[in-house]
């Protein structure tokens, strides 16, 4: 299993556990090459519209 994550600003080395880590423009690499998919973020309206119906089919 690969293990990969984005993030809202660009990280210099990728953490221990993550095959990968990108910024949020690649969320439809990770998308498209996602089996299974945890969504995680602040409860506020920051990450509004970060995701939608459309990126999960």
């Amino acid at each position: 299993m690969n293990c990969c994550a984005v993030a809202r600003s660009a990280r210099e080395q990728t953490p221990d556990g993550l095959d990968w880590i990108g910024t949020q423009a690649e969320l439809p690499r990770l998308l498209n090459e996602s089996d299974y998919i945890a969504l995680t973020c602040d409860l506020t309206r920051k990450p509004k519209g970060m995701i939608d119906a459309d990126a999960l089919r």
